[in-house]
């Protein structure tokens, strides 16, 4: 007989080997991921509950998402405000044009803030990871 498994669709998300837990569905039924283009059913996958922190795998990193709006501007600053006004955000940046940054958090202990520079070092990577693949696109055509 087959296990049973309780999935919780408010708290586990699915979460590709590289990370990411953002993904394109195709025609074809499959789930694609956005940054590495694996498929859902590629090894190292699997369920990451956002209340426990549960890891699919403990060795692998935890979960982003790549909110890219399908080259969309517009799509992805109205996806990203919504986000940032949810109850769980813990800080919120936004750096401007001009280099202006606008700043808030919830980080007030020394434990906070070592957490608060892992995800902003975190944050970066994706930012650059994102910007060289944006390059590597251009080069390809």
């Amino acid at each position: 007989m087959a296990d049973i498994v309780n999935l919780n669709p408010e708290t586990r998300i699915w979460v590709c080997e590289c990370g990411c837990a953002t993904f394109h569905l195709r025609s074809d039924g499959e789930a694609e991921c956005a940054v590495c283009d694996g498929t859902a059913a590629a090894q190292g996958q699997g369920w990451f509950d956002r209340l426990s922190g549960k890891q699919r795998d403990p060795d692998l990193d935890k979960p982003v998402n790549d909110i890219n709006g399908n080259g969309s501007v517009d799509f992805a600053r109205r996806r990203m405000t919504k986000l940032a006004s949810g109850d769980d955000n813990a800080i919120i940046i936004i750096v401007e044009k001009d280099g202006r940054i606008r700043t808030w958090s919830v980080v007030e202990t020394e434990e906070q803030e070592e957490w608060a520079k892992e995800q902003i070092e975190a944050a970066l990577d994706l930012i650059v990871g994102a910007s060289q693949k944006t390059r590597l696109k251009g080069q390809d055509t």
